[in-house]
C-alpha cells in the first residue's frame, strides 16, 4: 500500500500509528484489529481460487478420490 507524502508511519509493539502532517490527524491500527482483516483477505483468496479451478473444471484433480 502506498501513502500519501503526508503520512508518517511508526510501529509500535500493539500496531502501527499514521500521522498525517497536512492536517494533524493521527490514528492507530492496533495488531488485533489487523488480524480478522488479514483473514478476511485469505479466505477471499481461497475461495476465487477454488472457484477458478471449478470453473475451469480443474476441481477432479484436487478431490482426486481413489
Amino acid at each position: 500500500m502506498e501513502l500519501s507524502r503526508y503520512i508518517l508511519q511508526t510501529n509500535l509493539i500493539n500496531g502501527k500509528v499514521y500521522f498525517n502532517c497536512k492536517n494533524n490527524h493521527s490514528f492507530l491500527i492496533t495488531n488485533r484489529l489487523k488480524k480478522p482483516a488479514i483473514c478476511e483477505i485469505m479466505k477471499s483468496k481461497i475461495y476465487n481460487n477454488l472457484a477458478l479451478f471449478a470453473s475451469q473444471k480443474l476441481y477432479d484433480d484436487i478431490l482426486d478420490i481413489d
